[in-house]
């Protein structure tokens, strides 16, 4: 425990872990889901945006 206090790095590493990699995961898939397949292309233009 006295090492997590003292050691400036190893929260840096606790929060990659736990916020970058996460959020890195969710804008990962929030890019894909926007994408808009072939078959799908045509029908986003002329419909709005209702949700997933």
């Amino acid at each position: 425990m006295a090492c997590l206090v003292v050691d400036f790095a190893d929260w840096i590493v606790y929060l990659v872990a736990i916020i970058g990699i996460p959020l890195w995961v969710l804008s990962v898939g929030l890019l894909t889901m926007a994408k808009p397949r072939p078959e799908d292309a045509e029908e986003r233009v002329k419909e709005p945006f209702t949700g997933y």
